[in-house]
């Protein structure tokens, strides 16, 4: 019984730090998308869109 919970846990921490490094990635696009550099953060939505994280805000600024 304890190895299901440190599996349930280990996959529910894992599946947490994958959303925080994408989260992470599309707040560095939104400052460089502010700073009007739009060629770099277009290639770093392109990457979190990859990545299928993606929300309507991603898609406008692509």
């Amino acid at each position: 019984m304890k190895k299901h919970y440190f599996i349930f846990f280990f996959l529910f921490a894992l599946i947490n730090l994958s959303s925080f490094a994408q989260i992470a990635l599309v707040e560095k696009a939104n400052t460089k998308y502010n700073t009007y550099d739009f060629i770099d953060a277009r290639k770093i939505y392109l990457k979190v869109v990859e990545k299928n994280y993606g929300s309507a805000e991603i898609y406008r600024k692509l």
